[in-house]
């Protein structure tokens, strides 16, 4: 039982860190320093709570995939967002110049 649970949750993470790991590099190319240390501070928030609640994440997908599935599109959302925000200040720059 644990065991399955492992490997669902690694089959589910896996994907989202390799997704992170290809946009990683573009991210880093759009974001300003001040926005890297923020988005690295967060980052690391994110993994310290993950840890700290990891047996709440276990047994949320065990019960509610639909959960995990719904965070995880927020987060794409502010992602995305982010990204957005970041070429429309790029095009105003660029506008003024």
């Amino acid at each position: 039982m644990i065991i399955t649970i492992m490997i669902t949750t690694i089959m589910t993470i896996m994907p989202m860190i390799i997704t992170i790991m290809t946009i990683m590099p573009m991210i880093i190319t759009i974001m300003t320093p001040m926005l890297m240390t923020i988005t690295i501070m967060t980052i690391m928030l994110m993994i310290i709570t993950i840890m700290t609640t990891k047996p709440m994440i276990i047994t949320i997908m065990t019960t509610k995939p639909m959960v995990i599935i719904k965070i995880i599109n927020i987060m794409a959302q502010m992602l995305i967002n982010v990204m957005e925000i970041n070429q429309q200040t790029k095009f105003t720059d660029f506008q003024f110049k």
